[in-house]
């Protein structure tokens, strides 16, 4: 009965240290699966899918769903040559990825390039949030790192809207909101060595309504907006960031809407220049 009992623990502890399985993707379709999101569905918690390097384009390889799933999709060499283009426009709008199924920090995204997404319409014919990626603001709180969000179009959150988790060494830039947040929207949970840049908003050209959260060690820089041409309506801590070079029309050239009044919510140890 000892032996046996021996033999049990020895089978658990190699079931909770044996990695997941490493599902392939090749952009032609030759790799284990022939789109990203087949082998997302086929994917098991702890398994993570690879991208071999190449663009990815069609259905299957944009609006790709987590469904949830605590696994890692990650680019073989980085995001330099590993590109999700949505080819989203207003007629047949996509996005890169979707968190809408309470996807937690073990659902990770890392080192993908995603370009030219655009966020669907809604009723009354505006464009609904996250044109690169979109979550369900506190309840999707994926990982986000080392990605290149670009040239993506939504209402609120061009690049980014609804994602909590950690947003970690990602270049943010060139997107588009109409109304929010042209980088990032509703993102309230870390966001930390970033670039956030050349974005643009009716509020908030770099961030809009992020709530709570801690923004750290990140450049925002060359935002436009008419009101908080690098971030507005942020309720958090800021710390250890540059914000410089923005633009508003009206209001906070660098910031505008910022709540600061307790230990918890704090702007720290900032370069905060040459913004108008």
């Amino acid at each position: 009965e000892m032996r046996t009992a021996f033999v049990l623990l020895l089978a658990s502890a190699a079931a909770l240290t044996c990695p997941g399985a490493t599902l392939t993707v090749n952009p032609g379709g030759t790799g284990d699966y022939p789109t990203i999101q087949a082998a997302v569905d086929a994917a098991e918690a702890g398994d993570t899918v690879v991208l071999r390097d190449g663009t990815y384009t069609g259905d299957g390889n944009r609006d790709i769903d987590f469904k949830g799933k605590a696994i890692t999709i990650v680019s073989e060499n980085g995001p330099d040559t590993c590109v999700v283009d949505c080819q989203g426009t207003a007629h047949a709008p996509h996005r890169g990825f979707v968190f809408l199924s309470g996807e937690d920090v073990n659902s990770i995204l890392d080192g993908l390039t995603i370009v030219n997404g655009v966020a669907p319409p809604v009723a009354g014919g505006s464009y609904s949030s996250g044109g690169g990626i979109v979550g369900r603001h506190e309840s999707s709180k994926p990982t986000i790192r080392n990605c290149i969000i670009s040239d993506n179009y939504a209402v609120d959150g061009g690049g980014i809207s609804g994602c909590s988790g950690l947003i970690e060494n990602c270049t943010i830039s060139e997107n588009e909101a109409e109304k929010l947040g042209g980088g990032l929207a509703y993102c309230n949970g870390s966001i930390i060595d970033c670039r956030i840049s050349n974005n643009s908003a009716k509020r908030g050209g770099g961030l809009g309504s992020c709530i709570g959260g801690i923004i750290s060690k990140s450049l925002i820089s060359s935002n436009f907006a008419t009101s908080g041409g690098g971030l507005a309506v942020f309720k958090g801590r800021i710390e250890n960031c540059q914000i410089v070079d923005n633009i508003a029309l009206v209001d906070g050239g660098g910031l505008d809407g910022i709540n600061s009044t307790s230990g918890d919510y704090h702007v720290a140890n900032c370069v905060i220049r040459n913004n108008t």
